[in-house]
């Protein structure tokens, strides 16, 4: 299940956000709507999350970048040439977008770096079409994934798609598979194949963390049963996508809108 959120700028004039506070201010403002929508499952959604005897915990929702339909980007940040833009989020969960779509009626306007954006609407979109059991990916915001090491003071190694693609592979798979069975399906039934297809390194620095995760943007190859695909491109691929990284869309040979 995904979603289009609309906003525009509260002055309807075009507006510049820093890397820095992109990042971040996006994170901060997918939870305010959803504290707004209901406070104690944000929080939930927020501190815990899904998780099963022998898992690690997952947000299972995933949200790409903003988009706008022209943007200018350099090194200090994104300038908005239009006050309109829009983010998606989805979730195989459909109390995630339940919730969601409650608190985005009543938000109001949120802040984002130093502009005031208004929700001006939210529209519920199709499901891709996995029928044939594949599906051509791209990443509408990079994902990050790791592999453990056993040095005490570098528990994780983040890995690079372009650099080490079968080792990527494999991790996401495993991520995916955790993740189905932390929703309460059963394991035998998964089954997912991921094929790269374009590889392009990005370093993305998050403020609340104070690190900058080496993350992929990627246009990917999915194969497996429809409910396994449409389990994954909702969930997102990869770790943190509840703090923005592993957003899915149907690639179409061009960025989605």
């Amino acid at each position: 299940m995904r979603l289009k959120v609309k906003l525009e700028s509260e002055t309807k004039r075009t507006f510049f956000v820093s890397h820095n506070d992109l990042q971040q201010g996006l994170t901060l403002l997918v939870y305010e709507i959803f504290k707004a929508g209901d406070p104690d499952y944000a929080a939930w959604l927020h501190d815990q999350g899904w998780e099963q005897e022998n898992t690690p915990r997952f947000k299972l929702f995933s949200y790409s970048r903003l988009f706008s339909r022209i943007r200018h980007i350099n090194r200090e940040g994104i300038f908005f040439a239009s006050p309109e833009v829009w983010f998606y989020l989805s979730s195989p969960d459909p109390k995630v977008i339940s919730v969601f779509s409650a608190g985005a009626a009543i938000a109001g306007s949120q802040v984002l770096g130093s502009t005031r954006l208004i929700i001006t609407g939210v529209e519920r979109l199709r499901p891709p079409s996995a029928v044939h059991g594949w599906l051509h990916v791209t990443t509408l915001s990079p994902f990050v994934i790791s592999d453990s090491v056993t040095m005490p003071s570098h528990p994780y190694r983040y890995l690079l798609l372009d650099r080490e693609p079968d080792l990527v592979c494999r991790r996401l798979e495993k991520n995916a598979r955790l993740k189905w069975i932390c929703y309460g399906r059963n394991g035998q039934d998964f089954d997912l194949r991921i094929t790269p297809l374009a590889a392009k390194p990005k370093y993305v620095y998050h403020k609340a963390a104070d690190f900058c995760f080496p993350c992929s943007e990627a246009v990917l190859r999915l194969e497996g049963p429809p409910e396994v695909l449409d389990f994954v491109y909702d969930a997102g691929l990869g770790e943190k996508t509840g703090m923005g990284y592993g957003c899915l869309g149907v690639y179409r040979g061009r960025e989605l809108e």
